[in-house]
């Protein structure tokens, strides 16, 4: 199949060409999902360096006692 029916197909259905042709399981192809996706990833990864702080100071607590 050609890859301008390929791209085109993933433009009339609004969906990713790689979802289209099976390489991906995430079939969004919305700039704003990205965004949302990439805040949401920030929180986590500042929430996890935040508990990883806080596990290793109550670690250094309970080894000085």
């Amino acid at each position: 199949m050609p890859i301008k029916h390929i791209k085109a197909a993933a433009e009339l259905y609004a969906v990713s060409v790689d979802w289209l042709i099976g390489i991906s399981g995430d079939w969004e192809q919305n700039q704003m999902v990205d965004q949302q996706r990439d805040l949401l990833s920030s929180f986590h990864r500042s929430r996890v360096n935040h508990y990883s702080k806080i596990i290793a100071e109550q670690i250094q607590a309970e080894n000085a006692t």
